[in-house]
């Protein structure tokens, strides 16, 4: 309880400072945890109006986040030696919890000129990683302690598509490393290098054709089509999202048995209603058959009518 105030106004510098770095400006702080931050940010081109404010179920927010995968795209030497790396979901069931509901408001509050922001602030998967800016030759250390990682994006929406944009996967913030001058690399930015990212049901993604023009890489932003991922909703084709159930998000309650048969008692009552009609109107044929046959044989006897009977013939002959 004593590090929520210093955890929070770490969140906001970092957030203030990602602000300046872009160039963009946080309008509206939506919802700030331990686990992150999630904010309204101003669109990098006005120009792009986005279809805001809107309202989304959560239910479908959640399932777009559960469908973000990514996966480490291997080089030459690795190809060779080994095999494509599994994709692993971007979000765990926790962030997922976490991001759900403010993702939500922050669409209901969002202006067309505005995008719903999230960073999450998330712990190292292990101890020790590579370091990113020591090249060869260099007389610096080949590992470094890891502490926390971020992950940032933007989602905002436009006509009936989803945008999540991911600009940030689990990356420290580290100053460049202090080798002689010739020697020295920056760390790449974004932790999205020799990563891409994918999302499942791969039916309700759209073309990255469509990204916008602010956006660097299109690959890395998903377009979803949120009316074709509601009918793909089978618990089959989503992808899990952690190993641990408890961590799994919230969703809508399945009918229960009861309401089930009662839904199958209405279906066949409305069977039977279409069989009595079809019933009723194969009958209503059969008597209009009989009635034009009827019709035809009246018709046919009036023409006919009884023979009349032949006029009376004029003798040629004549009496004396």
């Amino acid at each position: 309880m004593h590090y929520a105030r210093p955890i929070a106004l770490v969140l906001s510098c970092w957030l203030l400072a990602a602000g300046c770095t872009t160039g963009s400006r946080v309008d509206l702080l939506v919802r700030e945890t331990a686990q992150g931050m999630v904010y309204l940010d101003r669109l990098p081109d006005s120009r792009f109006q986005a279809s805001h404010p809107i309202r989304l179920d959560e239910a479908l927010i959640a399932r777009s986040l559960q469908g973000m995968l990514i996966r480490e795209e291997t080089g030459l030497l690795r190809a060779l030696t080994s095999n494509d790396t599994p994709a692993i979901p971007v979000f765990s069931g926790t962030e997922i919890a976490f991001l759900t509901p403010a993702i939500a408001e922050g669409l209901k509050q969002a202006a067309s000129d505005q995008a719903v922001g999230f960073r999450l602030i998330q712990a190292s998967n292990g101890g020790y990683r590579e370091r990113a800016g020591a090249a060869i030759g260099s007389s610096e250390p080949p590992l470094r302690p890891l502490s926390r990682e971020t992950t940032s994006g933007l989602v905002f929406a436009y006509g009936r598509s989803l945008y999540l944009y991911l600009t940030e996967y689990r990356q420290r913030r580290d100053a460049p490393d202090t080798v002689n001058m010739p020697n020295r690399r920056l760390p790449e930015p974004s932790g999205l290098l020799n990563r891409r990212v994918l999302f499942m049901p791969e039916e309700a993604l759209r073309s990255d054709q469509f990204a916008p023009a602010f956006v660097e890489d299109p690959a890395n932003v998903l377009i979803i089509d949120y009316d074709r991922l509601a009918t793909l909703s089978s618990p089959s084709s989503t992808p899990p999202v952690t190993t641990r159930p408890t961590e799994q998000p919230q969703t809508s309650p399945t009918p229960p048995p009861a309401q089930s048969s009662e839904t199958d008692t209405d279906i066949r009552a409305i069977r039977e209603d279409l069989k009595k009609k079809d019933s009723e109107v194969e009958e209503l044929r059969k008597e209009l058959q009989d009635i034009k046959r009827q019709l035809r044989e009246q018709q046919t006897n009036r023409s006919s009518g009884p023979a009349q009977p032949p006029p009376p013939s004029r003798s040629t002959d004549r009496t004396p």
